[in-house]
């Protein structure tokens, strides 16, 4: 049985390697995509700045986010990468201390200016590698549970601390091409229309001009008149779960039911609640309830389970239940958003750094979108992030200079060898075709 060594000596003085080797490939994506250079010119800060500017600690904080270094604390090794440094461009990567420094006194102005510049990064990459005439958004918020004392957090509806203080930011994702394309921080509780309204602008004003059409799906939280009266002056059509009010719970089981599976029916109705203007059509959906069922969550009357929907859409009510529960893959994202991106882990407790954070989440998200979409073969397109994490950035490497010249060196039997290839290949064809 072969041995270990057993004179094997240890030194702490080799500065020429790193495992996260494959960063290289992110930025010279945010180079082709001129990143830092527009921040430079986009985004205005007042304060004074002695070692890093402003693009360079907005960068500091979307990178560490990508390679899974979700807490500030956890970026300090970075300090100690030379080889992260130079293939960043980043002169030194900042204290962590700096970094929350940084957060803490961010203005709402430059949370805006970020979510102005990541608004046209995201619908510049929407028309990428084609022109869109249809956009389909699925809009919803999510609880974010905090521990300790945060400003205007507030104790609403948490699943997994009862009672606790929680934010419950809007998330708005483009479902067809899988783009966080809006959020807004927000306190906890359901969100008003004062706060609805403002995010669907931002979606709106976000629209490139090729777009023609607008669907929106969302659950009981967007239902109320003046959300539904905005999407329809601005002639989107629309699927929402409709809030199951005494009213509308009995015109629901009242209705005739079509049976379109061996457990499921639809019916539709013409509905025009106390505080609507106008009367729309409502989507009831019956599910006959078996022994074996789990305990149901929905409105329960005596062998069935009922939920309902509000639509303008011109379609067969199965049609109409079919297409909202697609929804069910934005789920998905807000806990790749959780627990790969770090959205759970709030960084601060001021609202305004913590609303800073949540814009530059959406930059570090779409920036990998628009990595996969541009630069990776179709077989990567729907893949999480932990996946490209791995199989593309944290990557061991050696960084040489023979005869002078800078070479990064990886492993040779490296298993995405073959896709690194035509990535680098794809990245030379970003030159000839500027993504915005």
């Amino acid at each position: 049985m072969p041995r270990g060594p057993k004179n094997l000596k240890i030194t702490f003085t080799d500065k020429a390697q790193t495992h996260f080797g494959g960063i290289y490939f992110l930025h010279e994506f945010v180079r082709l995509l001129q990143l830092q250079d527009r921040m430079a010119r986009a985004i205005k800060d007042a304060r004074p700045r002695t070692r890093y500017s402003v693009s360079q600690m907005l960068l500091a904080i979307v990178y560490p986010v990508i390679l899974g270094l979700d807490r500030l604390e956890a970026a300090y090794f970075l300090r100690s990468n030379g080889i992260f440094q130079y293939l960043t461009g980043l002169p030194q990567f900042p204290n962590p201390t700096t970094l929350r420094r940084f957060l803490y006194q961010a203005s709402p102005a430059l949370c805006e200016q970020v979510r102005r510049l990541t608004d046209r990064l995201t619908a510049g990459l929407l028309q990428r590698p084609h022109r869109r005439s249809r956009l389909l958004l699925d809009i919803d918020s999510t609880v974010l549970p905090l521990y300790g004392q945060h400003e205007r957090a507030h104790r609403a509806y948490n699943p997994k601390r009862r009672g606790a203080r929680s934010y419950e930011p809007l998330i708005c994702f483009e479902a067809n091409a899988g783009l966080f394309w809006a959020g807004r921080q927000r306190p906890g509780g359901s969100p008003g229309t004062d706060e609805v309204v403002p995010v669907l602008d931002q979606c709106w004003a976000m629209m490139p001009d090729s777009v023609r059409e607008v669907r929106v799906r969302g659950d009981h939280s967007f239902y109320s008149d003046d959300t539904l009266t905005w999407l329809e002056d601005r002639h989107a059509q629309y699927a929402i779960v409709a809030r199951l009010t005494k009213p509308l719970k009995q015109r629901i089981i009242t209705v005739r039911y079509r049976p379109v599976s061996t457990h499921w029916a639809v019916a539709e109705l013409s509905y025009e609640a106390t505080s609507w203007t106008q009367k729309r059509r409502i989507i009831a959906v019956r599910k006959q309830l078996e022994e074996r069922d789990p305990q149901p969550t929905l409105f329960v009357r005596g062998r069935y389970a009922y939920h309902a929907y509000v639509t303008n859409l011109d379609l067969l009510p199965e049609h109409v239940w079919r297409f909202y529960n697609d929804r069910a893959g934005l789920e998905l994202l807000i806990k790749e958003l959780k627990y790969d991106y770090g959205l759970g882990h709030i960084p601060t407790r001021r609202f305004n750094a913590n609303a800073l954070y949540l814009q530059l989440l959406r930059l570090a998200y779409n920036l990998v979108v628009g990595f996969q979409t541009l630069c990776l073969s179709d077989g990567w397109h729907q893949a999480t992030l932990a996946t490209i994490r791995h199989e593309f950035f944290l990557l061991p490497a050696v960084l040489a200079r023979p005869q002078g010249r800078p070479t990064l060196r990886f492993p040779r039997h490296l298993p995405s060898r073959e896709e690194c290839e035509k990535l680098m290949k794809n990245m030379r064809s970003l030159h000839r075709d500027p993504v915005w």
